[in-house]
């Protein structure tokens, strides 16, 4: 068995996400706001109903993943994420984007 060390941040703010998880694991109705860094930014969700990211709106029919933010290139902003009513986000996922200036 290998054994990875837990990451150790450089910020507590970071840990922002980790600590609104319900006992399930998941992120429960309400309003979440996070830093990131990525190409794009994934929720997998579960339920019906309806999000806000960044206040878009998107919605919800089925489980699944669904994108919330997409840049061109690799991009530096702040997630704000509104968990509607009869759904629930089991996570936020970061994908890579093309480094560039």
């Amino acid at each position: 068995m290998l054994l990875v060390p837990a990451p150790t941040p450089r910020s507590p703010d970071l840990l922002r996400w980790a600590a609104m998880a319900n006992a399930a694991f998941a992120i429960p109705e309400g309003f979440f706001i996070g830093p990131y860094a990525a190409g794009g930014v994934w929720a997998v969700l579960d339920g019906r109903g309806v999000i806000a990211a960044n206040g878009r709106e998107i919605a919800v029919e089925h489980p699944g993943a669904y994108p919330l933010i997409e840049h061109e290139r690799h991009t530096e902003g702040v997630l704000e994420l509104d968990v509607g009513s009869g759904v629930v986000c089991y996570a936020v996922c970061f994908t890579p984007g093309v480094a560039g200036r």
